[in-house]
């Protein structure tokens, strides 16, 4: 789940949009591994895993943007 929240933000990051698709996937793929290391990504994924609802979960799988999931979760 956190992941594809992570893949919605990249997504939409306008930084990528300028670039050829292929390096623009090359630079998602390095800014999530990125974001992934961080202590703080851990912290939030074991607090997605205890505190999320089956509602918000599957409110958040099915979201669009990262707007709407936020939107779930909150």
């Amino acid at each position: 789940m956190l992941d594809r929240y992570i893949d919605m933000v990249m997504v939409a990051d306008p930084a990528l949009t300028s670039l050829p698709p292929g390096q623009a996937l090359s630079v998602r793929e390095m800014k999530k591994a990125v974001k992934k290391a961080e202590a703080s990504y851990a912290q939030v994924q074991t607090q997605c895993e205890s505190e999320v609802t089956r509602h918000e979960y599957k409110c958040a799988i099915e979201a669009k943007n990262a707007d709407e999931w936020e939107a779930c979760i909150e």
